[in-house]
């Protein structure tokens, strides 16, 4: 099998282990509305890619799409050309943020990307931008700006809620965001952590677990806020 030279140096995340091979002219830069197409009922995979030191050219704020046979669909990229030359780094998460039983795909950011996440909708075949949300913490925005994502419908209204942990210097603090028929609008910010971790360290990976599931009322999930530590 041929490995790019793209896959020999990016970092890859994903939910699985799957081989990467990272185009060297691949680029999704369509706008549209349209929400994202699964037909066959299994989940797929999305896998975002880390910075590389010493070459800011790569990984350009691209992102892949699996199938559920870990076979590729498409690649995906970042609206943003001067952050994709300038880090590129994309952190994928997926949720059905308009309530329409189709997931979105929501791509966060690495260091100096201001903040800003992106939504993506999957039409005929590739992901496409669909609209731009902000950390509600400028001074943080303009000083480190990572974003991390996750997705879950917190408030039980059939659409999920955008989950936003911070990089190191985020001060513990994880932000809500509503779903996308509120416009993504910020709701709270949550610190979290054993005191002092928020000086030291600062960094939030949240994730979204139902760890109740009562079979007389309509389930609410519970947050599980993950922390990577030094």
């Amino acid at each position: 099998m041929h490995i790019s030279f793209w896959q020999r140096h990016c970092t890859t995340r994903a939910a699985t282990d799957a081989n990467v091979l990272f185009p060297r002219d691949s680029r999704t830069t369509a706008k549209s509305r349209e929400r994202m197409e699964t037909i066959d009922g299994k989940d797929e995979i999305i896998i975002g890619l880390g910075p590389v030191s010493g070459n800011s050219s790569i990984p350009a704020g691209m992102f892949e799409v699996l199938d559920h046979d870990y076979t590729h669909l498409a690649w995906g990229q970042v609206e943003w050309p001067d952050y994709n030359a300038l880090n590129g780094e994309t952190w994928p998460a997926a949720g059905d943020v308009d309530g329409d039983r189709k997931d979105e795909i929501i791509i966060g950011l690495g260091q100096g990307g201001g903040g800003q996440f992106a939504t993506h909708v999957y039409q005929g075949g590739q992901p496409v931008h669909w609209t731009w949300s902000e950390v509600n913490w400028t001074d943080y925005n303009q000083a480190v700006g990572e974003t991390r994502p996750a997705c879950g419908d917190i408030d039980s209204d059939k659409r999920d809620e955008i989950l936003i942990g911070l990089g190191k210097g985020g001060n513990a603090i994880m932000q809500v965001f509503e779903d996308s028929v509120q416009g993504h609008t910020f709701l709270t910010s949550l610190k979290v952590g054993p005191g002092g971790y928020d000086l030291v360290n600062g960094e939030t990976w949240p994730a979204v677990v139902m760890l109740n599931r009562p079979l007389w009322i309509n389930p609410m999930p519970w947050l599980r806020i993950l922390l990577l530590q030094n």
